[in-house]
């Protein structure tokens, strides 16, 4: 469920002084009805980019070591699979560059 802070919203909040929003994007935001009321728009766009940073390393040793296809094989007793999923090694590798929204 998305909520939206829409002018309809913003209007009726008689005793807003300021809309606060964790992360990045404003979208959900009518910052034109804010202004008109006077209500402060802040957000904190670098609060979590050191977490994401560390799931997108994550997923990326996930899909180079097959380690899901693996962890599925083996809840499936099918010791065989060690054979199929041979991951990659990240050593020495150039690594992937994949630049999404505000990460750093």
């Amino acid at each position: 469920m998305e909520v939206k802070l829409d002018r309809e919203v913003i209007e009726k909040a008689y005793e807003l002084k300021v809309i606060g929003r964790h992360g990045i994007g404003l979208e959900i935001i009518d910052l034109d009805a804010a202004q008109d009321k006077g209500i402060r728009v802040v957000y904190t766009p670098m609060a979590s980019y050191e977490s994401v940073a560390e799931h997108i390393i994550g997923f990326m040793i996930c899909l180079s070591k097959k380690l899901i296809n693996a962890d599925n094989a083996a809840r499936e007793n099918d010791w065989k699979a060690r054979y199929r999923y041979i991951g990659n090694e990240l050593f020495q590798k150039n690594g992937w560059d994949y630049r999404y929204g505000s990460i750093r």
